[in-house]
């Protein structure tokens, strides 16, 4: 949300779903460990902290709906951000 914010445009959480996959995140992060599955409002992410047991991978899924208001210290967020109408 800061994020999009910051470029004068919104986090729209419907727009997440379109985000929510392994090809977009490899796109914008390194992805080290590969991608996984978990269930979070804070996904799509980045797992950023090595202390988790799902450090260095990206996340998405399929059980949980995104929220662009959720956050986790231990992620980097993957945002959709669309202009403000």
């Amino acid at each position: 949300t800061n994020a999009c914010q910051r470029t004068q445009m919104i986090c729209k959480d419907s727009e997440l779903e379109f985000i929510n996959n392994c090809a977009v995140l490899t796109q914008n992060f390194p992805c080290e460990e590969g991608c996984g599955h978990q269930v979070g409002q804070e996904i799509p992410c980045y797992v950023h902290d090595a202390r988790r047991d799902t450090a260095k991978q990206c996340l998405v899924t399929d059980d949980a709906i995104p929220s662009c208001s959720a956050s986790c210290p231990a992620t980097t967020r993957l945002c959709a951000c669309v202009p403000q109408f």
